[in-house]
């Protein structure tokens, strides 16, 4: 259901603007909208803004420093002087610590190549020569190389990366060819591996193992100086994040009152909405505090307001978890039905239908409660797992129904009998899906009627009258021409009237391609045939393991293979049913009735949040 909102003006003594504001954010209970320029914009001040102003800057800084955010807290605070200088004091702290992880960050990057390079190398055993080669001198390389196989006939070569842009490749070639290779290397314009300073003088070997000894060195100072940092954050996240609300609260005013409101010499003006049932909770804050301050007006949205009033829903228990999948799709505008409802009396039910196996649905059941009790404060998390608890039982209900416990076990067990066979039942399968498409496409167009009449919109109402007419004659009329249904004489001549009419109705009502959506709409039903192909082919993935177990002569091997089977199955079972399930409603059921709108009614309200109407 869709809260019912009253619009209302607020004009007031323009000194009392910031107090009266303060009130509004502590109910939470307005949407304001940005006034029109009508009057010209004051440069409204707030006391020590250029304090909170400079609090804003540290805290940018400190949050770019640490690469962590601070949360949001519940206790807001006035900003003071000293609460500066601990933000200022803190920021030269996270400088130093920052400094310090960059220069050990710059020192492992340094020597961490080369330690990397002469690991691999001496593996192979300490070679009399490493050249540098650039990858792009690769080919020209190679041509270096052959002169110098012509000088040392034994030459062994090793080719290990030094880092991305070049490689080293170390060379055996003998002692008495050593000379005449450095100076073919040389010629050829490619350098010898040369190590930092504090390596030099040193045998490969001496200069690998102080490597060694230096990169663990630096990596372990590393993990302390990281540990430091993550330490520091969590001892000041407290303070700092109050400070942070506290900051951003002041700066939501400060938008709030130079965007949203507008002024004269003396007096403040701001518009906005609240719900109907908030509308004495309104009037009392203004009342208690501002009698003789403040004028305000209140009126109900007419229809053509409809579009801009703001959107909030309000729905039993039951089903209200089923609004997030509207908070990823679109809410319904202003005025219309509400489709909550129906998210939820459809969407578990197909998904159950589709996946429709016990064991499945007993494991994603567990599963979502387990991931449920890991994310206790998460809102998302809650509704999400709701919505698929309830998929999870049908699942379960179905599998019952087609005695499915990771596939067929059962059933050839003997343990069990399904009362419908989904591979078997093809027919009854699928007709359990057209069904399911006549009912909810009929539906839709019998809400459409009634968002219609709701928004005056005659016109709109009885195209959708007429579709429904058209499409549930043709669906009748096709049973009965296909003998499936048996009609009494004069009903089949009655139904090929109505159809007659109704395609008529429709051309005048929209034109000549009005006749095509009677079509679409046949399309629409049709496409519910797959909740049947992915119910009989979730069935068929799903036996598939106890066939493999069956086939191969290991039984490790064909439990191993089974089980990689039942995993798949099981993401196939749980993403297809979602995005089908999902697909019926939104485009095939919505596109009937629904309106959507972006204005959701979004509460000012305390906490240093963005105010966006």
């Amino acid at each position: 259901m869709i809260k019912k909102v009253l619009k209302f003006e607020l004009v007031g003594d323009r000194e009392k603007i910031v107090d009266i504001l303060r009130d509004l954010k502590e109910a939470g209970i307005v949407h304001i909208e940005e006034y029109p320029k009508k009057y010209k914009e004051a440069d409204i001040k707030l006391p020590n803004e250029e304090l909170y102003r400079k609090g804003r800057n540290y805290l940018n800084d400190l949050e770019s420093l640490l690469g962590n955010r601070f949360p949001r807290h519940d206790i807001l605070v006035e900003i003071t002087e000293e609460d500066i200088r601990f933000l200022e004091e803190q920021l030269e702290k996270a400088r130093q610590l920052v400094a310090r992880k960059e220069e050990l960050i710059a020192k492992i990057e340094l020597i961490e190549p080369y330690y990397r390079a002469l690991e691999q190398i001496l593996s192979k055993g300490e070679p009399d020569l490493i050249v540098v080669v650039p990858k792009g001198d690769k080919e020209n390389w190679k041509k270096v190389e052959e002169r110098i196989r012509q000088e040392a006939p034994a030459l062994e070569s090793t080719t290990v990366q030094l880092d991305s842009g070049r490689m080293a490749v170390a060379l055996k070639v003998g002692r008495l060819a050593l000379e005449k290779v450095k100076r073919i290397i040389e010629e050829s314009g490619f350098l010898l591996l040369k190590l930092p300073s504090q390596y030099q003088g040193l045998s490969l070997r001496e200069a690998f193992e102080k490597l060694k000894i230096d990169y663990y060195n630096l990596k372990g100072q590393l993990f302390k100086v990281e540990k430091d940092i993550r330490d520091f954050f969590e001892s000041i996240k407290d303070k700092v994040s109050r400070i942070k609300t506290s900051v951003l609260d002041k700066f939501e005013d400060v938008n709030v009152l130079r965007k949203y409101s507008a002024y004269t010499k003396y007096a403040f003006f701001m518009k906005g909405w609240v719900h109907e049932e908030n509308q004495m909770k309104l009037l009392d804050i203004l009342e208690g505090k501002y009698q003789s301050h403040y004028f305000i007006k209140f009126d109900k949205p007419v229809i053509a307001e409809y579009e801009k009033a703001p959107v909030s829903l309000k729905n039993p228990r039951l089903w209200k978890p089923f609004e997030v999948l509207l908070d990823f799709f679109q809410y319904p505008k202003y005025g219309t039905i509400d489709p909550t409802f129906y998210l939820w009396f459809f969407f578990p039910i197909y998904f159950g239908f589709m996946l429709g196996d016990a064991g499945y649905g007993l494991i994603l059941l567990i599963a979502l409660l387990f991931f449920r009790w890991a994310n206790p404060n998460s809102k998302v998390v809650r509704d999400f797992t709701t919505v698929y608890l309830w998929a999870a039982v049908f699942t379960i209900i179905f599998g019952i129904l087609y005695g499915e416990f990771f596939g067929e076990v059962l059933v050839k067990a003997g343990i069990i009998k399904p009362i419908i066979h989904r591979t078997h039942d093809i027919n009854l399968i699928l007709a359990l899906g057209i069904g399911a498409g006549v009912v909810q496409v009929l539906l839709g167009f019998l809400l459409g009627i009634i968002n219609g009449l709701r928004l005056k919109d005659n016109h709109h109402a009885l195209f959708n009258l007429f579709n429904f007419l058209g499409v549930a004659s043709l669906f009748f009329y096709a049973l009965h021409y296909l003998k499936m249904l048996v009609l009494p004489s004069p009903l089949d001549i009655v139904l090929l009237v109505i159809l007659v009419i109704s395609a008529i109705a429709v051309f005048k009502l929209h034109g000549p391609v009005a006749p095509i959506e009677l079509v679409s709409s046949v399309g629409h039903i049709v496409s519910f045939a797959r909740l049947s192909a992915v119910a009989i082919a979730s069935a068929i993935l799903a036996d598939l393991p106890a066939r493999f177990f069956e086939m191969l002569p290991w039984p490790i091997a064909g439990l191993l293979v089974g089980l990689l089977f039942h995993a798949i199955a099981f993401i196939l079972g749980i993403m297809d049913p979602t995005i089908q399930g999902l697909r019926l409603q939104f485009v095939e059921f919505f596109t009937k009735f629904f309106e959507g709108t972006t204005k959701v009614f979004k509460p000012l309200k305390k906490g240093g949040l963005n105010y966006v109407s």
